[in-house]
């Protein structure tokens, strides 16, 4: 293979530097890329199997957390969650919200769910639910940004459980270039 050392490379006005098919430039953290819009810029995961429960019919923190930290002002930032619910006792359902800060990403504080469980059998059946919440926030700076999921019972008289039962909540974040 032969190597080829150059200090700069640079192309005419309104043309672009291409890269033969088949072939890969290595960057090696060297400059600077400007990927396509929808490209994939990064993604990071994460799961918990601690239990949380509620019977507050507001919304209030799982305490379950997912962080990022973008790789680009303005890129778009894909929150997707993973859960299981149980619901008991007399309530009719559940109510789940991902908020970043104090700010719910899906409508106001007591009622903007992104995702809404109805208990179709209240009273003392307990019920279970896999439950998928997604939320797209564009990153505004390129410090950390913290989402977390919020949930609420719906009614009275009953429990909201997430990860009961050797359940999980997994997050995924996926940052797309715009």
């Amino acid at each position: 293979m032969s190597v080829i050392e150059v200090k700069e490379l640079s192309h005419p006005a309104g043309e672009v530097l291409k890269i033969a098919a088949g072939k890969t430039l290595d960057l090696h953290s060297q400059g600077s890329v400007t990927m396509p819009a929808g490209s994939t810029l990064q993604m990071v995961s994460g799961y918990r199997t601690t239990s949380a429960a509620t019977n507050s019919s507001t919304l209030n923190s799982t305490g379950f957390t997912a962080s990022i930290t973008p790789k680009a002002i303005g890129s778009k930032l894909h929150v997707q969650i993973v859960t299981n619910i149980q619901t008991s006792g007399s309530i009719s359902g559940a109510g789940l919200a991902i908020f970043l800060g104090s700010t719910n990403l899906h409508g106001d504080a007591a009622y903007g769910m992104g995702q809404f469980v109805h208990s179709a059998a209240s009273g003392s059946t307990d019920e279970y639910f896999n439950v998928y919440i997604d939320a797209i926030y564009t990153a505004t700076s390129l410090a950390v940004h913290t989402f977390e999921l919020y949930f609420r019972a719906w009614g009275s008289g009953g429990t909201v459980t997430l990860n009961q039962h050797a359940g999980f909540t997994q997050a995924t974040i996926v940052e797309y270039a715009q």
